[in-house]
């Protein structure tokens, strides 16, 4: 078995418009809002930003990894 040969200029996942909302007492707050961006294989990638700012929310939703409470 071998493994399929990506394309190094097609990315490995990708989101458009990408919006997490957590359900917090009644309330849908917004924690990412509008984000576009591109993983392509073969190359260095780096998320930064302040504490709190949803880094971890961004991985988490581009997996499809989110909590109950989260759309």
């Amino acid at each position: 078995m071998t493994a399929p040969k990506n394309d190094p200029q097609q990315p490995v996942i990708q989101a458009k418009e990408l919006r997490v909302e957590y359900r917090i007492n009644r309330e849908w707050l917004t924690a990412v809002n509008g984000v576009d961006l591109a993983i392509n294989p073969l190359k260095i990638h780096g998320l930064v930003g302040e504490s709190g700012s949803g880094k971890s929310t961004l991985a988490l939703a581009m997996m499809n990894y989110m909590a109950d409470n989260a759309r």
